[in-house]
């Protein structure tokens, strides 16, 4: 078949569904989440470095996934990454941004460059791209219920965009489903 699936999609362990009152909150979807511990995992940063969610302990995390080819909802999610972090200020310092490479045709650290372009985040002191062997990202996809189709003939990419914030104990706080609600089969609010 042309189109291998890579991972399938759940829900979000902990997740209540009490959206969060307000026209933003309805517009990406935000839940309130019951504050159970994230799942740790640690990968490779644009720089080669490597990047464990246990060592932002203390700090909160904005935690997405999107992948450097996207030319859909990803640079939507980098510039907004962007505001956020602007409009964070001097308490930018106690926010961290991961991002999980969702493209398993490019996994090496080299492959990132194209997300570094198209989102213009790598300017960020805050902001990490994180990637790894496919089995890793696999893991990690799995269990904040990413969904990643990958077609070989094309090499399309296509996923699913939940967000996640964390608080500064590695706790889940909030999930957001921007421009879409992922738990329906639809995809779409009503």
């Amino acid at each position: 078949a042309a189109r291998g699936h890579v991972q399938g999609s759940r829900p979000a362990a902990g997740e209540r569904g009490t959206p969060v009152p307000g026209k933003l909150a309805s517009f990406i979807g935000l839940v309130s989440m019951t504050p159970g511990g994230a799942r740790p995992f640690s990968l490779v940063d644009e720089r080669g470095r490597t990047i464990s969610l246990s060592s932002y302990h203390g700090k909160v995390v904005v935690l997405t996934f999107f992948d450097g080819r996207c030319n859909d909802i990803c640079p939507v999610l980098g510039a907004e990454i962007r505001r956020a972090e602007a409009d964070l200020g001097a308490r930018a310092g106690a926010v961290s941004f991961l991002t999980v490479n969702t493209d398993p045709a490019s996994t090496a650290v080299s492959g990132l460059d194209s997300a570094l372009a198209t989102t213009k985040l790598g300017v960020l002191a805050n902001w990490h791209m994180l990637t790894g062997p496919l089995a890793e990202l696999n893991s990690v996809w799995s269990s904040y219920g990413i969904s990643v189709s990958f077609d070989t003939a094309t090499r399309t990419v296509t996923h699913n965009d939940v967000m996640y914030f964390l608080d500064g104990k590695g706790r889940f706080a909030y999930r957001a489903s921007p421009l879409a609600n992922e738990a329906r089969p639809s995809g779409k609010f009503v």
